[in-house]
């Protein structure tokens, strides 16, 4: 049995029914079907809400990377397993495949291992949307080490509480990190940070923008140079499958607000869940309701729930919803959601038939682009702030004037609110002498903001929708340049 493609929304909600009637069974199936495992089971899943305790696959053994990284090496090794789009068009993207993640956690893990961490230790990982996070917390994971990994983004005083609360015993960054246009010094806050972090007793440094930093003697290291010495082999650390659900939900109280919490990790295996990285010790929260997940890689996810009474208000306005919609549909509960689905389909229809026709008034309302059109190097080039309220609608426009303009490129700006808008389109003929992107990076610094894209198309917001003219007047200078 195998659910990992569901081809429409009526095989959704009848697998979904599956699971709910027979949970010990449906997950056994799938365990069973598309695992590793060192050890089998001796019971599927065990619970006690009143406590509440629930527990899955007790008595199995494994060990997690081996089922992201292992199983595939003997038919897609040569597959590529992670693509690194960097923000900027000039770097260089990253294509590494099933055998190289293999050969880099290993090392990884094997500098980890060399600077004393073992089983059980925890590990902060406070790097950019780099490969090296997603290398970093699957090396933890290889040698049973626990990952807290925080949102490159916060304050010293932020990343001092989660390695204070985590009792990290190491931490590991990059020099610094891209934020659009602009660099983040990472490497200064993790120093500020350290200061009231006396459980930190090493630092692993990745360079990302190759910024002069301060490195402390005895503490931190450049990790390239240990990588290039590490071995590529670093056999897997059995666990036990309860070891991340032994302890039930916890949370920081520390991201709490009101009913809301931004955090909950699973006993002493920490996780990455809205900013947040913490353990069992930070204290239970009792019952809660989840109301939003999503994944960024294996084992780390990011979670927003609710709290105690506000969970039990939920769950009980949930019903009444579902129920007081039966009603008015005059249809059974179970085929609601369907019904709902349906609905939104029909109202996705009408809002693209709304932003065709919107696309379509505003074309008509500007001038022809050959009113406006100048000569740069022998290149026709629009350049022009329009009215228009998203993205789409001013893609449309690029495509509309570029099939006026025939060869060229087209700069569209807009003022969306307190934001400004922006989007260049190269036409293919001359996408291998004028990278939309590249001229699109330029035009964002300017409006302060960021963006990317392909090389005949790219678009960008920023916050300072003032500087829309001054962006205009500065694309003849870009176009000259290139």
């Amino acid at each position: 049995m195998s659910h990992y493609h569901i081809k429409h929304l009526e095989e959704y909600f009848q697998v979904y029914r599956e699971s709910v009637k027979d949970p010990e069974n449906f997950w056994e199936e799938i365990a069973e079907e598309h695992f590793l495992w060192r050890k089998r089971w001796d019971k599927v899943l065990s619970w006690d809400f009143k406590k509440p305790d629930v527990k899955w696959f007790e008595g199995a053994r494994l060990n997690i990377t081996e089922n992201c990284i292992d199983r595939h090496l003997r038919i897609r090794a040569d597959k590529v397993a992670i693509i690194f789009e960097p923000n900027n068009p000039d770097e260089k993207a990253e294509h590494i495949t099933y055998k190289q993640l293999h050969e880099r956690v290993c090392a990884f893990a094997n500098v980890l291992k060399y600077k004393g961490i073992k089983k059980g230790d925890r590990v902060c990982i406070y790097l950019p949307m780099i490969p090296e996070l997603t290398i970093s917390m699957l090396a933890c994971a290889r040698i049973g080490a626990i990952h807290s990994i925080v949102f490159a983004g916060f304050s010293s005083k932020a990343l001092s509480t989660r390695l204070n609360d985590s009792d990290c015993k190491m931490i590991i960054t990059s020099d610094g990190a891209y934020r659009g246009a602009k660099t983040i010094d990472l490497k200064g806050i993790v120093d500020e940070a350290l200061d009231s972090s006396p459980c930190v007793e090493s630092v692993l440094m990745v360079k990302r923008i190759h910024s002069d930093i301060h490195m402390k003697d005895g503490r931190d290291l450049w990790v390239q140079a240990l990588l290039d010495k590490a071995s590529l082999d670093c056999p897997p650390e059995e666990m036990d499958a309860e070891d991340a659900f032994s302890s039930g939900a916890t949370a920081l109280f520390e991201e709490k607000y009101g009913d809301r919490v931004r955090v909950v990790s699973l006993s002493d295996f920490s996780m990455e869940l809205c900013g947040g990285t913490h353990t069992s010790r930070t204290g239970n929260i009792g019952l809660f309701k989840i109301i939003g997940e999503s994944s960024i890689a294996s084992g780390v996810r990011r979670i927003e729930a609710l709290t105690g009474e506000a969970a039990l208000n939920h769950l009980q306005k949930t019903s009444h919803v579902v129920q007081e919609s039966a009603r008015i549909l005059r249809d059974q509960p179970d085929a609601v959601p369907l019904r709902i689905q349906k609905l939104l389909e029909q109202l996705k229809g009408n809002e693209k038939k709304i932003e065709q026709l919107k696309t379509k008034l505003l074309g008509q309302s500007v001038s022809k682009a050959s009113d406006e059109l100048i000569v740069v190097n022998n290149i026709n080039l629009l350049a022009k702030i329009v009215e228009a309220e998203s993205p789409a609608i001013l893609r449309n426009l690029a495509d509309r004037f570029k099939d006026q303009i025939q060869s060229g490129i087209v700069v569209l700006g807009s003022r969306s609110g307190s934001k400004a808008l922006l989007l260049t389109a190269v036409t293919h003929d001359l996408t291998g002498q004028f990278h939309a992107g590249k001229i699109i990076n330029k035009l964002a610094a300017i409006v302060g903001g960021g963006g990317g894209g392909r090389p005949d198309m790219a678009q960008a917001g920023g916050s300072n929708p003032e500087n829309l003219e001054k962006a205009m007047q500065a694309v003849v200078d870009i176009v000259t340049e290139m």
